[in-house]
């Protein structure tokens, strides 16, 4: 492996680690040795920002089951319906995350075992290697630039638009009424002017908690697909070039193949890993985001107020950008894992005996069953379901819009 590989793979190690550490959520390799009272001492941070949202999730639940009560318009439901969905989001992804820490460091030490042992590889390939490496990461860092943007927009723009409306209303009325970014009850009067400061403050910091408790777990998802990815296409372009060694002798060959059928195995290994820590969150995002595409887009239709409309719009985007770059890095692995069959296929096998074919038809077997990272069971993580996640949401909008018309007739 290239310093250059070596470099890359720290560089996005560590990019992970600043976004987690927004939330406390940091990565640290000493703590597999750590028992629970230090751990979440470790945490605090964490743990004061998990309530904060988890009491986020409590009080909607309460200002809606009060609105049920005493009357609630589709356009207050679907206004609330994204910020109790992130929010739920949010807990769900920072739980698992926790819990599922043992699995995430067992992958990042299978994985930097990986990247860190030295092999002798032809000069061209390592080009191509390192190529393609920077190729993709190049890609997750538009990606996640993207989300970041579309994230701190949505922030700002819900923390400045009820301010706005506020003044733009006193204006006109003479009567101050303030406002909040998001509905949520309080054991106070949240509009007085004494208390307003402490739930406007509360609300930006529980937004920015919520968005980050998101993007920090799907960001380590992300970044671990991308360097799997690299893994697969190395392997796979060392498999079709094994005969192209002009010293490779028997014993050679023997060698380079149990290497090959190692790393292949640490590759599925570190698959499996990876799906086991994010198949139960990867769940609570797939069931979610229809739901958060189809309230959004509703908002961003149903609202006159351009001020009420910007926010939504950046959060559509987020949310699809999101779950898009689930299904895209998914639906990567699934095809990267598959191509060391047809790698086996492409090496030159029928140069040489039998015997030698036969070892590697066990790759070949193995690998006609590509890996898989699912949504616990429920679905398999591709380009596939977000299509039908977009399809959902259409006629969960449409059905909404309907109802919306006949409500405005």
């Amino acid at each position: 492996m290239t310093d250059i590989q070596k470099q890359l793979f720290q560089k996005n190690i560590k990019r992970v680690n600043t976004i987690l550490k927004i939330t406390g959520l940091f990565l640290n390799e000493y703590e597999e040795k750590l028992n629970l009272k230090i751990y979440f001492k470790q945490r605090w941070f964490f743990c004061l920002n998990f309530l904060c949202i988890f009491y986020d999730v409590i009080s909607q639940i309460t200002w809606l089951v009060q609105k049920f009560y005493t009357g609630i318009s589709l356009v207050e439901l679907t206004y609330s319906g994204p910020c109790l969905a992130i929010c739920i989001l949010g807990c769900f992804k920072s739980y698992y995350f926790i819990k599922n820490m043992p699995h995430i460091y067992k992958f990042i030490k299978t994985l930097s075992v990986l990247y860190y042992v030295e092999r002798n590889q032809m000069t061209d390939m390592n080009k191509r290697i390192e190529d393609y490496m920077q190729y993709r990461v190049k890609f997750l860092s538009i990606g996640l630039y993207t989300l970041s943007f579309f994230d701190g927009l949505g922030i700002i723009t819900f923390g400045v638009g009820p301010i706005l409306i506020s003044f733009s209303n006193y204006y006109a009325t003479g009567n101050l009424h303030l406002l909040l970014p998001f509905f949520l009850a309080y054991p106070f009067d949240s509009s007085d002017i004494r208390y307003w400061p402490i739930a406007y403050v509360h609300q930006i910091w529980s937004a920015i908690v919520a968005v980050f408790t998101v993007l920090g777990p799907d960001n380590f998802f992300y970044t671990s697909c991308v360097l799997l990815d690299v893994q697969f296409f190395q392997l796979k372009h060392e498999i079709e070039s094994i005969f192209d060694y002009d010293d490779l002798t028997l014993n050679n060959f023997r060698f380079k193949l149990k290497d090959i059928v190692d790393r292949h195995r640490e590759l599925l290994r570190c698959v499996n890993l990876l799906d086991s820590a994010f198949s139960k969150s990867s769940l609570c995002n797939i069931l979610t985001s229809s739901l958060l595409i189809c309230f959004t887009g509703f908002n961003v239709m149903a609202y006159d107020n351009l001020l009420v409309v910007i926010p939504f719009i950046s959060f559509l985007f987020m949310v699809i950008g999101q779950i898009y770059l689930l299904c895209y890095y998914g639906d990567l692995i699934l095809k990267s894992s598959a191509e060391i069959s047809n790698a086996v296929y492409n090496c030159g096998w029928y140069k040489v005996k039998s015997t030698v074919v036969k070892n590697l038809m066990i790759i070949s077997y193995r690998a006609q069953k590509p890996c898989k990272l699912t949504s616990f069971g429920f679905a398999d993580i591709n380009i596939v379901v977000f299509t039908k996640i977009m399809s959902r949401s259409w006629s969960y909008f449409a059905l909404l819009w309907s109802f919306h018309r006949n409500d405005l007739q």
